[in-house]
């Protein structure tokens, strides 16, 4: 029997668009339909101020636009903490939510501090700390076309819509908004994420009932580029229902 089509969203982390899932996409089955597009941070000029509420509205259109009913969604970093939000506030368009090395919270003076620096230098000066927060140094040095791949989104990222980001992240907290969660979650860690540590993530699944946890072993932050048939796997799994991805 053909498996029935189903549709996930996709979200990005902060400073990279659309092409970080390419080889996630191309190591999913055909009956699993993904909607990718570039968020909020990546719009030039943005003059506007946006909120997890924005964010999960630009997901809704994506979908409306392909009219999709409902759709699973998932995201990294900041597409994670937007996939729970969407989770837990349209229950009526998401399925089932996968959040991957994330936070519930993240800590706010961080994101205050890196807003600040932007906006007064760029972003170019962050950018070897930040590939050294998505990547480890053996990945680097074994897969320097997916680095150079996402330091050049990193690179084209505006400045402001950069800086935008860093406020939502300041301002963002969905810890009370886990409990309400009722769809099937999975949450996925870096095992080596140093931006958010696997502890995050755990705080995460003890807060939504039932969520599984999968451990990407030897990754770092940006996992969707780093691990993407991994990623693939779990997705399709975690879709399809089948089992404890944690067993694996």
């Amino acid at each position: 029997m053909t498996p029935a089509t189903e549709t996930v969203v996709l979200l990005n982390s902060l400073a990279t668009r659309a092409a970080l899932w390419d080889d996630v996409i191309r190591a999913l089955p055909e009956h699993v339909v993904a909607v990718v597009f570039d968020q909020r941070d990546q719009q030039a000029g943005e003059a506007e101020a946006f909120t997890l509420d924005d964010m999960v509205a630009d997901a809704v259109c994506a979908l409306d636009e392909r009219g999709v009913e409902r759709a699973h969604v998932a995201g990294v970093s900041l597409g994670g903490i937007v996939a729970l939000h969407a989770a837990a506030t349209r229950p009526d368009r998401f399925a089932s939510v996968t959040a991957m090395c994330c936070a519930a919270r993240f800590p706010r003076e961080v994101w205050i501090e890196r807003a600040a620096a932007v906006r007064a230098e760029g972003v170019a000066p962050l950018a070897p700390a930040i590939l050294d927060r998505w990547f480890t140094a053996a990945f680097q040095e074994a897969y320097p076309a997916v680095v150079e791949r996402c330091a050049a989104m990193l690179a084209a990222t505006p400045d402001e819509g950069y800086a935008r980001a860093c406020d939502l992240l300041a301002a963002a907290d969905v810890r009370g908004e886990l409990a309400g969660i009722a769809q099937p979650a999975l949450i996925v860690s870096g095992e080596v994420d140093t931006a958010n540590p696997v502890a995050h993530q755990e705080g995460i699944v003890a807060g939504i009932p039932g969520a599984a946890h999968a451990v990407v072993p030897g990754a770092g932050h940006l996992v969707p580029a780093s691990h993407p048939d991994a990623v693939a796997r779990l997705l399709v799994d975690h879709i399809g229902g089948r089992g404890d991805p944690t067993s694996r």
